[in-house]
């Protein structure tokens, strides 16, 4: 789990927030993240308890996202997300291939 910022570093959402993403998948340069919102009504439950990072219960989203594996690097890692809530949170996603990678920032 790594804290990314929706705007700067996914385009997830138009909201001035940092959250929690699984990182699901590294295929080459790129890293295959799934966003976790409090705020979603669908998607795999994760309760607060599962990871100390953690404020609020909230659910993993039906989508990925791709980020380079530069900036994945670079930001803060909260942790390894336990069982069985990294298993579900990345069978929740479809296997398709996630958006295309954001560019890092120079």
């Amino acid at each position: 789990m790594i804290y990314l910022h929706d705007v700067l570093d996914t385009a997830f959402s138009a909201k001035l927030v940092w959250r929690p993403w699984m990182v699901a998948a590294v295929l080459g340069q790129t890293v295959r993240v799934i966003p976790r919102s409090s705020t979603s009504s669908s998607g795999v439950l994760v309760p607060q308890t599962a990871l100390v990072a953690f404020t609020t219960n909230g659910r993993f989203c039906k989508t990925s996202r791709g980020i380079s594996l530069t900036l994945a690097s670079s930001r803060q890692n909260v942790g390894p997300l336990p069982e069985p809530y990294k298993t579900q949170g990345a069978r929740a996603v479809p296997a398709a291939p996630p958006q295309e990678a954001v560019p890092s920032p120079r």
